[in-house]
């Protein structure tokens, strides 16, 4: 993973994506905040003019026209601070000057005592104005300057600004230290299929330009695209060795039969049945194997598949059975529930049938009957009150090769439960054991999501 350069990093993406939202979320709180405070800002100095404008027209009123004139020139020729600068006009109704210290003031209906601003150029600074008509038409214009306020925003600014550069940088530091994590695991995930599957060519070629994440799916591609490939030799194998070893066993048991027709000595007639019996073994040992190999490369494969009614196939496996159990000496339950269907082969369904009711008639025949019982769900149910199965063995006979306690003297395999649990799992459906309502074992085939395995865990 030292092959990714620092740029493509997961976690510098992650870091500099975290510290970006932080910025923009902080600059928009920050402005909002400092909009509302200049608006704040801007209100007070409204008010304070308009407390000037009152105190002014006060004495206009008790001293008249010279009075204002004296207070006006005493108010200006005191030295302000220069945050506080306050500025007058008074003009008369020919538009004569009589006090001031602010130039000409644009067009304005001062009847309506207007609120407005204008920049100086000597000192350069912004005042906020009101002008007011008195009697005998006289105008006074009133102003503060900005220089307090403007000062009190700019030092607002250098705080904002320093506050959200200190988050962003903590934003940047934890998103990173909080996607190393993540980028650990995914490097370790991507080792992984590193050694399983070696280098990818996009690495061979040196051509990482993703982080981490684009690294892992094309590793992840590469691998599904091995695994097909695998899997495509796996079936091209599998049909070569059953086409290339099945004609061959076929035909050697067929030799033998019509060997063992000729032959009238009794020694050699046993010989020979024995390695006839051994080629059907092999011939279905073969079979179950690749039974089995199809079964799970079609896993959730229902392409092709149409509904079958499972309540017309378990019927007709019943009326199969009827004889085997009448001639063994066990009574066979059939309770089937009309018009249950599922989207399913139905000749791998019987075969599923077939496996369970071949398992109960050879390891439950010392008991009195076998039920077979089918209903919505899909569910099946096969019991018997033979002796049951041990619980040590209930996880190792679905397995391939697989019998319950130590007898290995019954004829098989081993493999037919651990077909069933295949074909079982292409339709979704999970396989358990039970102990049976009189002691003997119960199969159930249910859907997955609440079928437990034989360890009594959910599958």
């Amino acid at each position: 993973m030292n092959r990714l350069h620092i740029y493509h990093s997961l976690a510098l993406g992650v870091a500099l994506k975290v510290a970006a939202a932080t910025a923009v979320v902080g600059a928009l709180l920050f402005g909002a905040i400092y909009q509302g405070l200049a608006h704040q800002g801007r209100s007070a100095l409204l008010g304070a003019i308009d407390t000037d404008i009152a105190g002014l027209v006060d004495v206009y009123a008790g001293q008249g026209r010279e009075g204002l004139i004296l207070r006006l020139k005493e108010r200006l020729d005191v030295a302000p601070t220069i945050s506080e600068t306050p500025y007058y006009r008074l003009t008369d109704s020919r538009q004569q000057v009589l006090v001031a210290n602010l130039p000409a003031l644009p067009a304005i209906n001062p009847g309506t005592s207007p609120t407005f601003s204008m920049r100086l150029t000597d000192p350069p600074v912004a005042v906020q104005l009101r002008a007011t008509r008195l009697r005998d038409g006289l105008i006074l214009a009133v102003g503060r300057s900005e220089e307090r306020l403007d000062a009190s925003l700019t030092q607002l600014q250098l705080m904002f600004g320093g506050a959200l550069l200190v988050m962003v940088s903590a934003a940047f530091v934890i998103g990173g230290y909080a996607s190393l994590s993540l980028r650990r695991r995914i490097s370790a995930i991507n080792t992984l299929f590193e050694n399983l599957i070696g280098l990818s060519p996009v690495a061979v070629n040196g051509l990482l330009n993703g982080d981490e994440v684009s690294y892992l799916e094309t590793n992840i591609r590469d691998a599904a695209a091995r695994i097909e490939r695998l899997l495509n030799a796996q079936r091209d194998i599998s049909d070569h060795v059953a086409h290339e070893m099945r004609t061959p066993l076929m035909l050697l048991e067929n030799r033998l039969r019509t060997a063992m027709e000729k032959v009238g000595n009794p020694e050699v007639l046993v010989s020979l049945q024995a390695a006839t019996d051994q080629t059907h073994s092999l011939l279905q040992l073969l079979d179950a194997l690749l039974d089995i190999a199809s079964a799970e490369a079609q896993r959730g494969d229902l392409k092709g598949l149409g509904d079958i009614s499972l309540s017309e196939v378990s019927r007709s496996i019943c009326e199969l059975y009827a004889a085997s159990a009448e001639e063994a000496g066990l009574k066979l339950i059939c309770e089937i529930e009309d018009d249950v269907t599922m989207r399913a082969d139905a000749m791998q369904i019987s075969r599923l049938l077939v496996n369970l009711l071949d398992n109960a008639f050879k390891y439950g025949a010392s008991g009195e009957f076998i039920r077979l019982k089918v209903s919505s769900g899909p569910v099946i149910e096969i019991e018997d009150d033979g002796p049951g199965v041990a619980k040590a063995d209930r996880t190792r006979i679905f397995e391939r090769y697989g019998r319950g306690g130590a007898d290995h003297s019954r004829r098989g395999h081993g493999l037919g439960l651990a077909l069933t649990r295949a074909i079982a799992a292409r339709y979704g459906l999970g396989v358990r054991l039970e102990d049976g309502a009189s002691g003997g074992a119960r199969f159930i085939v249910a859907p997955e999501v609440t079928a437990l395995n034989a360890t009594g865990k959910t599958s």
